[in-house]
């Protein structure tokens, strides 16, 4: 396990969450290259030292624009999640 000197056990107690999107469907469709680095940044947080079931991946929001976060509920969970002290690390 590589970890960062900067992630304490205070941290990996606590989630990251992955927060995957993309603003429309035509960039899922010509964007894969963005949409797999996002899906990779679960493996990042393995290797700073999170468990595997310390992961959300939130990816409820792909295809939808971010002109209001009324229409993105993952948007709204990951928010929730962070205001509630639940999360020690968001990556996008």
């Amino acid at each position: 396990m590589s970890t960062s000197e900067l992630v304490t056990l205070q941290h990996l107690n606590r989630k990251a969450i992955i927060y995957i999107r993309q603003s429309t469907p035509h960039q899922l469709i010509s964007n894969q290259e963005s949409l797999r680095l996002q899906y990779a940044l679960r493996q990042r947080a393995i290797e700073l030292g999170w468990s595997d079931n310390n992961i959300e991946v939130i990816d409820s929001d792909l295809g939808i624009t971010a002109a209001s976060a009324e229409q993105r509920p993952g948007f709204k969970e990951l928010l929730a999640q962070v205001t509630l002290g639940l999360v020690a690390l968001v990556s996008s």
